[in-house]
């Protein structure tokens, strides 16, 4: 008799800790656990001309590869013309074939002075994770928005 109250007592006086310490060890209770796992994390937009315009072109390529002087004869304004093969018959962009792409070459190129160079030729490379950006959007078919 004595036994059972003092077992009794343990168990009430351990129970809130005993609860404390399996939520602590991430112990989803029933209704948790119908509700499923918790939903992913959101993934970024993927890119478009217009915005790789506004991250990139606008600020590091279109001083050279715009206009009537463009180098290369690389119009990097007008996704029309990025579609088009340049001067030397090269597609600055291949939609859907990133690997055929002078635009994803020189981007990832690592040597200014190699075939293709690396762009742009002075100042620091693009960042590789903006490289890889515009990789998935060639790969993605280039869509202008």
């Amino acid at each position: 008799m004595i036994r059972d109250q003092i077992i009794k007592g343990w168990c009430r006086a351990s129970l809130p800790l005993i609860l404390a310490a399996a939520a602590a060890c991430g112990h989803r209770d029933a209704k948790s656990a119908e509700a499923g796992p918790p939903p992913p994390a959101p993934t970024p937009a993927p890119a478009t001309f217009e915005s790789l315009s506004a991250e990139l072109f606008q600020g590091r390529c279109l001083s050279c590869h715009s206009g009537a002087e463009a180098a290369a004869g690389v119009h990097l304004d007008d996704l029309a013309t990025m579609t088009s093969p340049n001067d030397e018959g090269e597609l600055v962009v291949a939609a859907g074939e990133p690997n055929d792409s002078l635009l994803v070459k020189v981007l990832e190129a690592t040597d200014p002075e190699a075939d293709p160079p690396r762009m742009p030729p002075a100042g620091p490379a693009v960042d590789a994770s903006l490289a890889a950006k515009v990789r998935a959007w060639v790969a993605s078919g280039a869509p202008a928005r």
